[in-house]
């Protein structure tokens, strides 16, 4: 046996160095520092858990809650890989820093509760894509058949799910098969993830434009009515002498005209025309069913609806006061009334009026 100072109790050199002083080498501080990202104090419990939460009314406030909980979806995966696989030797550290302080700036937005969630889901998209680095073998296998799963049900590249499917099935002890199946998984999800923005985005922009439409229809019914006194044609209301009470007429500013007739009989007009299209969608809604990113839409154009009857019946109106639609007698003021009814309920009749083909076709439904 080999003297050495424990066995002859000789003492150490001199120059030897104290075991208890050396430092720790990089790879240990990588690990301790990783670890230091688990700690609980750091990761508090979210402020939406436990505050009072208002009820979601809009697209922004559904999509929201959604975000916030695919964000405690990753977090708890996040912290479960740190805490079992932070100390393999094929964890990438780098990859689990970036997570953490991504992470870390996406629950402060979510937080805030703003709706400006373009930031957040970029973000949470980039922690789905970057978690793949850091499945361990089996964890990575698992991970394979999900996204072989997602990506068959999408519809999207069948090639990658072959591929990251025979990936799976190689020894994944060689570290060359574990880094080609974790690309592989880091491209499915990128693709999934790029399809759930692309749906995400698209229902947003849809949003604006509804919003936008509804604005100009709202503003071009209100020009209608109150241009009605120059755009009606006198002689065309003889059937309909509807005048203010004269009490409401005492009370108006000297600049505007005691014949009110235009003005009472366009916006009774387009009062009509708007219950036409609330009633049509009423009946669109009853016999339709929507999913989350079409809710928001779908309120929006039936406002949208009511607006284009209030429109369509108005000019209508305007028309029929100058004896402009073929094959439409006014004999009396209902006649006017059933028109605008009939207008706002349908547009397929009020295209009817003025002798244009649908473009949509035959095989639209009465209420469209």
């Amino acid at each position: 046996m080999p003297e050495t100072p424990e066995t002859t109790g000789a003492p150490e050199p001199a120059g030897a160095p104290d075991p208890s002083k050396l430092r720790p080498s990089i790879t240990d501080l990588a690990v301790q520092r990783v670890e230091q990202f688990a700690r609980p104090d750091l990761w508090p419990t979210p402020n939406w858990l436990t505050d009072e939460q208002r009820p979601a009314r809009r697209f922004e406030s559904y999509w929201l809650s959604h975000l916030r909980g695919r964000y405690l979806e990753l977090e708890t995966r996040f912290l479960s890989l740190l805490g079992n696989f932070a100390g393999d030797e094929d964890f990438d550290r780098t990859t689990s820093g970036r997570i953490e302080e991504v992470l870390r700036v996406a629950r402060v937005e979510l937080e805030d509760d703003d709706d400006e969630l373009q930031d957040v889901h970029a973000r949470l998209d980039l922690v789905e894509r970057s978690i793949p680095q850091l499945l361990p073998p089996d964890e990575a296998r698992a991970e394979a058949l999900a996204v072989v799963s997602q990506l068959s049900e999408a519809g999207l590249d069948t090639d990658l799910a072959a591929q990251i499917s025979g990936l799976a099935q190689q020894d994944l002890s060689e570290r060359e098969a574990l880094v080609s199946l974790r690309a592989g998984l880091c491209e499915g999800r990128r693709r999934l993830t790029g399809l759930r923005y692309a749906d995400w985005l698209g229902g947003k922009l849809q949003i604006a434009r509804l919003i936008a439409w509804r604005r100009w229809a709202a503003l071009l019914v209100l020009t209608l009515v109150v241009l009605a006194p120059i755009l009606v044609q006198k002689e065309g209301l003889k059937s309909w002498t509807l005048l203010l009470p004269s009490k409401i007429l005492a009370v108006l500013p000297a600049f505007v005209p005691t014949d009110t007739t235009a003005w009472v009989n366009a916006g009774a007009v387009a009062v009509i025309g708007a219950s036409g299209g609330a009633l049509s969608a009423l009946l669109a809604v009853r016999r339709s069913r929507v999913s989350l990113l079409e809710y928001e839409s779908n309120r929006i154009s039936m406002q949208l609806k009511v607006l284009i009857g209030a429109l369509v019946a108005t000019l209508s109106f305007v028309l029929l006061s100058w004896n402009l639609l073929p094959g439409v007698e006014i004999t009396h003021a209902g006649s006017y009334l059933l028109v605008a009814f009939l207008s706002g309920f349908s547009e397929r009749y009020f295209l009817q009026l003025l002798k244009v083909d649908d473009p949509r076709g035959s095989d639209v439904e009465p209420g469209a």
